[in-house]
């Protein structure tokens, strides 16, 4: 099992601060007449070692307020904070610093076809001049290991079914030990027993963290549920999975 130890530092980031604090959030698409405000005056706050649940209809808003946390985005109008740093109006090598902090779980693998999984998940680490130094290739067979797949790091995406993908995309995003994970859908394409395998590993590898899940609902405005492991993993389910 992979152990998450002590994190890493960020400016001046406290771990008493909310991972993510946002306050009075507004973002819009397109200019002149043409402009459409797609997000209103959310707020928000994630502590560290809360599961937050993100729910809504389609077209509401979910994956550009996620896009927006992942610093994906450029913050517009209001107050935008992760990690301690404020997003609006940020400088492109601050905002480089914060993605660097942060994992990333989307509902389509996005695997590189033409590298292994080892090679898939090691290029995560290349982006931190901290782990260069180290066993890179050895970090990644561990950390493929500890969501089972052992057997399969030298497997290409190709030959790995959709919940294996899943299980490689999970382990690239939390190799680095990032102190954010935020996961857009990632059991949507899955069958409902890979949707809890998948739930299950992000669960015991991420559980010193932050994350944020973005679900998707027919009807009703939005929804932040905040979980336990326990709920997470037991009568949570069908929320989890819809």
């Amino acid at each position: 099992m992979l152990i998450f130890q002590k994190e890493r530092e960020l400016g001046n980031f406290s771990p008493n601060e909310p991972v993510i604090a946002i306050k009075g959030l507004n973002h819009y698409f397109g200019t002149g007449e043409l402009k459409k405000q797609v997000l209103y005056d959310i707020d928000l706050e994630i502590k560290a070692g809360e599961v937050v649940i993100m729910t809504g209809p389609s077209g509401s808003g979910k994956t550009t307020l996620l896009s927006l946390m992942g610093g994906l985005r450029s913050a517009q109008e209001g107050s935008l904070k992760i990690l301690g740093q404020e997003m609006l109006g940020i400088a492109k090598g601050k905002m480089l610093k914060i993605r660097r902090q942060i994992g990333y779980i989307f509902q389509a693998h996005n695997l590189l076809k033409f590298l292994t999984a080892k090679q898939n998940v090691r290029m995560s680490l290349e982006l931190h001049e901290e782990f260069l130094e180290q066993d890179l290739d050895q970090k990644a067979t561990a950390i493929l290991e500890s969501v089972g797949l052992g057997d399969r790091v030298d497997y290409y995406p190709h030959d790995l079914s959709g919940g294996q993908k899943q299980r490689v995309a999970i382990a690239r995003a939390l190799v680095s030990h990032p102190k954010l994970v935020l996961a857009d859908e990632p059991t949507a394409a899955l069958d409902k027993q890979s949707g809890r395998d998948v739930v299950e590993i992000m669960q015991k590898l991420a559980s010193p963290l932050a994350r944020l899940c973005r679900s998707h609902c027919q009807h009703g405005g939005w929804s932040f549920k905040r979980l336990t492991a326990q709920k997470l993993l037991a009568k949570n389910w069908p929320f989890m999975l819809d």
